[in-house]
């Protein structure tokens, strides 16, 4: 099961000069401006809704929580849940959807501008079912961070493993407090160096509190420790490189499926690697149905 803010990507190919300049505090000077540019996609997403429709064409049985509007955004965003063969557990409101604004910059980085909208509106009282793990990111717990935790206590209480990514450093410094409390909860942990130095003032090492941590490092691979002190170092997959977005959700995705399936943790970390790959080398944000 994923929690996430339903928002929908809308991509643009961008030059550098246009992200020095642009004024992104002005949601008019934007829109007026994006008009000049080339948008080359416009698909569903969110950072844990990533994982999940990725995790779901790998093979696994997915649920998904979150927020939408009453617009044409909510439209597609249903299509989407629809045809990758998620379980449906949105929450729809008469308000608008989430949007994100991404900007390709021509070395393949990324750049965001987001209107959540309605997406951060959730609606947590209900579950239809109990899953094996539960996956979120620090995005979700900006939005409502006493209800998200209450969520994942719940959860927590019933056997339910947590999956958490901290995603962004600026969120994790925010929200601090909040996110160590979730971190006390959470089995699974995906982090970069700098999101885990914000909370923890140094880097991983010795033993962790978490079950596995899967430390990213991009095009340097990632490291995956282990509760008994296990370490082990995952290189990098080659791949041409169209852009990042995504990366991360889908190498979360590629390592929740291997760790369900009981694979040992490099093994995990291989496959997890490769799906993130297979996704830099394309448009889109998770893996095509």
């Amino acid at each position: 099961m994923v929690l996430t803010n339903a928002i929908t990507d809308i991509v643009y190919k961008v030059s550098d000069e246009f992200i020095n300049k642009i004024n992104v505090s002005n949601w008019y000077d934007l829109e007026i401006k994006l008009k000049e540019q080339e948008k080359i996609y416009q698909s569903p997403a969110g950072s844990p809704a990533n994982v999940g429709f990725s995790a779901s064409v790998l093979g696994l049985k997915v649920a998904i929580q979150g927020t939408l509007g009453n617009d044409d955004l909510a439209e597609e965003y249903s299509k989407k849940i629809v045809n990758y063969e998620l379980f449906d557990d949105i929450k729809r409101t008469n308000g608008k959807s989430g949007v994100c604004y991404t900007f390709i910059t021509p070395d393949g980085e990324r750049h965001f501008k987001a209107a959540l909208n309605d997406a951060p509106k959730f609606e947590l009282s209900h579950n239809f079912f109990v899953p094996k793990i539960f996956h979120t990111s620090v995005y979700e717990v900006e939005s409502n961070p006493v209800k998200v935790l209450e969520h994942i206590a719940n959860l927590k209480s019933k056997g339910v493993k947590v999956s958490l990514d901290l995603a962004d450093h600026r969120i994790c410094k925010k929200l601090k407090h909040h996110v160590l409390q979730i971190l006390e909860l959470t089995d699974i942990l995906f982090t970069s160096s700098q999101e885990y130095h914000v909370l923890y003032n140094g880097v991983p090492s010795g033993n962790i509190s978490q079950e596995v941590l899967c430390m990213k490092m991009g095009a340097h691979g990632s490291c995956i420790l282990h509760r008994d002190g296990n370490r082990i170092v995952i290189r990098p997959v080659k791949a041409k490189l169209v852009n990042t977005n995504g990366a991360g959700d889908n190498y979360a995705a590629g390592f929740l499926y291997s760790y369900l399936k009981g694979f040992n943790l490099e093994t995990c970390g291989v496959i997890a690697s490769d799906v993130a790959a297979r996704v830099c080398a394309q448009v889109s944000s998770c893996l095509d149905k």
